[in-house]
């Protein structure tokens, strides 16, 4: 009788160990449960601020002030713009495409640069403007 109450004992000790160990992982999960919990929110929050930042660098007002800071570029002159897909704009602009630019000698249309296309090169919707900068 007394090796059973021994028995009965330690199998009483072995639940009361076991039921305290699973309340010890249940709490130790509950604050892992509210850190990860945390943890997301914290990197949510700086996602949305990225997410802003990107935006805010991204805009043409911010690119064309880094561009003129950092990379000493300015808006393009009116003679190295562009116009794709619409034809001539001025007189200026169809003596250069026909070649001719002695008709216009001594305007800035003499001094621009040609262009020249390869049938490889995407096409663009018309009235998309392109700036080209620099000497061809």
């Amino acid at each position: 009788m007394a090796a059973m109450q021994r028995a009965l004992a330690a199998a009483g000790v072995i639940l009361l160990f076991l039921f305290l160990w699973e309340q010890v992982q249940a709490t130790r999960s509950g604050y892992e449960a509210g850190s990860a919990r945390f943890e997301l929110r914290r990197q949510q929050g700086r996602i949305a601020y990225l997410r802003l930042e990107a935006e805010r660098l991204s805009s043409p007002q911010a690119v064309a002030q880094r561009a003129a800071q950092r990379l000493g570029m300015g808006p393009a002159r009116p003679e190295y713009v562009y116009v794709l897909g619409s034809g001539p704009r001025t007189a200026a602009d169809r003596a250069l495409s026909r070649g001719s630019a002695a008709s216009t000698t001594g305007s800035a249309a003499a001094r621009a640069p040609r262009v020249a296309c390869r049938p490889q090169a995407p096409k663009q919707p018309p009235g998309t403007r392109i700036a080209l900068a620099g000497g061809f």
